[in-house]
């Protein structure tokens, strides 16, 4: 992998996290199927919009373990 795309690879992980989480812990059965990589690849922190709160999400949780 080349070392452009990893930068973006760890800003999407936290979204990808929160995703999984969520489907734990408050499952939509519409949701449900084996694939789940259709994640759009987060550029910035703010872009897409939801990449910043999913990694101060992750911060809390940590925190608060």
């Amino acid at each position: 992998m080349p070392k452009a795309n990893s930068g973006k690879r760890l800003l999407t992980e936290p979204r990808v996290l929160v995703d999984y989480m969520h489907q734990i812990f408050l499952p939509d059965l519409a949701e449900i199927g084996v694939f789940h990589d259709d994640y759009p690849v987060s550029i910035r922190l703010w872009q897409p919009w939801t990449t910043l709160p999913a990694l101060l999400t992750l911060l809390a949780l940590a925190v608060a373990a």
